[in-house]
């Protein structure tokens, strides 16, 4: 049995063997074992197998712990914890998506008290999400941050607009979603919002997409994502197609929740009280 992340997932396993191993849910939260134990939110594994699988090239780290790898760093509870010493007095913070949730995640620890505007719901884009399998493993992560920010008291203030503070809302962010309704759509992108909405244009319409669309896809994640394309009907070509809709852009690089998670704990470690 693989990905186990859960108490429940580590019971159903000791029912038919001796011993259970956490293997990303570990690198995700090591304290995984306390805080199961005291009833903490933990912090889960969504499975995204992206910079936990280069073990054999590079150091290991984790798209929703920006802490793994930096264990040499003092504790941020302790005094001095977040580089500028204890944390004190108010601090606002503009934007609940994951670089803002993490932000008054880790201000709060340092001691300040946090004050969290989003103006719709928290989440940001993992609330865009159209692939169904993937909503269900990311919104554990939203599900965490809001169980956590309310343990440490986090102040959150839902529809509403901040007028100041500490910006959270990332530079680059993944293409919005666009509704289309019966036209023929050619994906040729490795973006991840295109792979995703593709399980929403098919609803209605074509949908092509060029082998570019599983680059830089782990092998296993790729194959799952061919499948369920074909599932749904979606059409897997190796030459373009001729359609209403065409969406080319290939990136080596491309806007990630580990990026945003990890500017958002560095920004409040390092924050000494001004912005």
């Amino acid at each position: 049995m693989g990905s186990v992340t859960t108490l429940s997932d580590a019971e159903k396993v000791l029912e038919v063997a001796d011993a259970v191993v956490l293997g990303r849910q570990m690198l995700a939260d090591p304290d995984w074992p306390i805080k199961v134990r005291y009833n903490l939110p933990i912090r889960p594994c969504i499975r995204c197998n992206q910079m936990c699988r280069f073990l054999s090239t590079r150091e290991v780290r984790c798209d929703v712990n920006p802490e793994l790898g930096w264990e040499i760093l003092p504790p941020l509870e302790r005094e001095g914890g977040g580089g500028g010493g204890e944390g004190k007095g108010e601090v606002k913070i503009v934007g609940g998506g994951v670089m803002g949730m993490e932000m008054a995640r880790v201000l709060s620890l340092r001691g300040f008290e946090v004050i969290l505007y989003e103006k719709g719901a928290l989440g940001g884009q993992l609330n865009e999400i159209k692939d169904p399998y993937k909503k269900e493993e990311f919104s554990k992560l939203i599900e965490y941050y809001e169980k956590e920010l309310k343990r440490l008291g986090v102040k959150i203030l839902l529809n509403t607009e901040g007028k100041e503070g500490i910006v959270a809302v990332p530079k680059e962010r993944q293409p919005a979603f666009k509704h289309y309704e019966n036209k023929t759509i050619l994906v040729n992108s490795n973006l991840y919002a295109y792979q995703d909405y593709a399980f929403e244009w098919i609803k209605n319409n074509e949908v092509y997409v060029t082998q570019n669309v599983f680059k830089g896809l782990d092998r296993n994640r790729a194959y799952l994502l061919e499948e369920k394309y074909r599932e749904l009907g979606v059409k897997i070509v190796k030459d373009r197609v001729k359609a209403d809709v065409v969406i080319d852009d290939v990136r080596k690089t491309q806007p990630s929740i580990g990026q945003s998670i990890a500017k958002g704990y560095w920004i409040a470690r390092n924050f000494h009280g001004v912005w």
